[in-house]
């Protein structure tokens, strides 16, 4: 328990949840102010599993100095997939006509082609110093504060990995707000920006492939960032929250609350 002297923690919006409203409020609205919960896609729970078997292997690196045998990385991401299909997973039509068992040992080995991917090209190169350190940007004047963490960090440089179905482009890395969002972290934590910013990315071609993205933050990337914030916090107070119709996240696959919101496009 804090003690009365103690000065309680304000209410967060954290930096995944900055990232949706900014995609779609009204999104949102359904997920944080409604609270209403949908399975994840099949992509989203291969894409986790595969981030919790490389945090894994990097942790092994950072504290033993070297990584995982290549048969444990193989086994940890089929168990990842086991657990968290036991959570849950929300087909898609195609998915559905071919099955669950068979789209469950499919996502298994995808999960598992990953990992070893990430394993043998990338992991070799990273020399992570902190994997998943909290942040907490304290806004004053506003009723909630900002907090997130930090994917992987090296000495001066944070790396985000994701798991894609195409290879990204320079204007994608540019655009990332997630990597600003770590930048932002990193000031917060250690009052300067990082020099290098990369884009890790597992992309899903049929013999899958490592696309890696060099970047930088300077402070304007910041400033937006923040402004976004400020916007955000003045949505969720007054409860305006816009539909976002236009763009990939508006579809039957990539949205969970299609079937209930009165504002989605219709695309499969």
């Amino acid at each position: 328990m804090p003690s009365m002297k103690e000065k309680p923690k304000k209410p967060s919006l954290s930096a995944s949840a900055l990232r949706m409203i900014m995609r779609c409020p009204q999104q949102y609205y359904y997920r944080w102010v409604e609270n209403i919960k949908v399975p994840p896609g099949v992509a989203q729970v291969v894409g986790v599993g595969v981030h919790k078997v490389a945090n894994l292997n990097l942790s092994s690196k950072r504290d033993k100095g070297e990584l995982l045998p290549e048969d444990s990385v193989r086994d940890a991401a089929a168990d990842n997939i086991n657990g968290l299909w036991q959570g849950g997973v929300k087909l898609d039509a195609d998915e559905t006509k071919e099955g669950l068992k068979k789209v469950k040992g499919q996502a298994i080995d995808l999960a598992v082609a990953l990992s070893t991917l990430h394993h043998q090209e990338l992991a070799p190169q990273i020399e992570p110093v902190h994997l998943e350190r909290f942040f907490r940007l304290e806004l004053q004047g506003y009723p909630m504060d900002l907090t997130g963490r930090m994917d992987v960090e090296e000495k001066d440089s944070i790396r985000d990995l994701k798991t894609a179905g195409r290879s990204p482009s320079e204007a994608d890395v540019l655009a990332d707000d997630q990597l600003t969002l770590y930048a932002l972290g990193k000031k917060v934590m250690e009052g300067s920006i990082p020099s290098k910013l990369y884009l890790d990315n597992l992309v899903k071609t049929k013999v899958p492939k490592v696309v890696t993205l060099e970047t930088t933050r300077e402070q304007k990337h910041l400033d937006r960032i923040l402004v976004h914030m400020e916007r955000a916090i003045t949505v969720i107070e007054k409860g305006a929250f816009m539909a976002n119709s236009n763009g990939w996240h508006c579809s039957k696959r990539f949205c969970g609350y299609h079937s209930i919101c009165p504002f989605f496009s219709g695309r499969e």
